[in-house]
């Protein structure tokens, strides 16, 4: 690729993209690491690592919106593959909590739709009243949730808690992060 390519501004716009989340990975195990030698509470590190899966969200949906402006499409991931490769099938296992923090949400989409996608029914007894139904479960050992609020299900809205790309690989353009 040379200098004068149009593609060239968005290459070395996602590899910084890339360099600014290594650099939170890297800057968050620090500081866990601290925490701990310092003897600070599960509570206190559960809350940085919150902030971190927020961090993380907010640059994948900077990268996201990247690859929205270069064309709509991700460009090959080498000179040779011009097609992506099928996905592997996702582990998905139900457990008892959907999530600590909305990090994005599901449109256009229905309790039966989820239903069919996950493979069970709303597993989570949420005890506030404006959640009707609440999904909490693991993709491939990682925790997500799904949630209506305040009745959102009427109209096809749901909020969600979990990596961007396991929603997307579950619930492609239906799901939005941030």
């Amino acid at each position: 690729m040379n200098p004068s390519d149009p593609d060239m501004d968005f290459v070395l716009s996602v590899l910084d993209t890339g360099k600014k989340i290594r650099d939170l990975y890297e800057g968050h195990k620090a500081l866990i690491t601290e925490m701990q030698n310092r003897a600070m509470t599960t509570a206190q590190i559960a809350m940085v690592k919150a902030a971190f899966v927020k961090a993380i969200g907010m640059a994948m949906f900077s990268l996201e919106n990247q690859f929205r402006q270069y064309g709509g499409e991700r460009p090959p991931t080498t000179p040779f593959q011009t097609s992506p490769s099928p996905a592997p099938k996702k582990t998905i296992v139900p457990v008892a909590i959907a999530g600590d923090c909305r990090t994005g949400s599901l449109s256009e989409t229905s309790i039966r739709e989820i239903t069919s996608i996950l493979g069970f029914t709303p597993n989570v007894k949420d005890g506030d009243a404006k959640v009707k139904a609440s999904w909490g479960f693991m993709v491939d050992g990682v925790r997500c949730g799904i949630w209506d609020y305040k009745g959102s299900y009427r109209d096809g809205y749901f909020s969600t808690f979990g990596p961007h790309h396991l929603l997307v690989h579950l619930f492609g353009a239906k799901y939005r992060g941030g």
